[in-house]
């Protein structure tokens, strides 16, 4: 604020978070709740913030464009042991 003080526009509970300024003004929040849950947030004044979405893959990297408007999200997924998950019968 141009007096010095502080104003508080946004809280939320995880282990992580990252933010940018789009350019409408806002700002979009990127706030990891546990290890494979991301939930992107539009802030737009103090106190008031839109949910707009979930993200359910463990994220190991993300983006907010320049212009703020896109949000370039890496996820991963093993399948190192989805052989697991099939069954066979040795005597056919």
């Amino acid at each position: 604020l141009a007096s010095g003080g502080v104003e508080h526009w946004y809280q939320g509970a995880g282990s992580r978070a990252a933010a940018g300024y789009s350019a409408a003004g806002s700002v979009l929040v990127a706030l990891f709740l546990n290890r494979e849950t991301v939930a992107i947030w539009r802030v737009t004044a103090p106190g008031k913030a839109v949910p707009l979405g979930q993200i359910p893959r463990p994220i190991n990297w993300l983006d907010l464009t320049a212009t703020g408007d896109l949000l370039s999200v890496l996820t991963t997924e093993t399948h190192g042991d989805l052989w697991l998950s099939r069954r066979a019968n040795p005597d056919h």
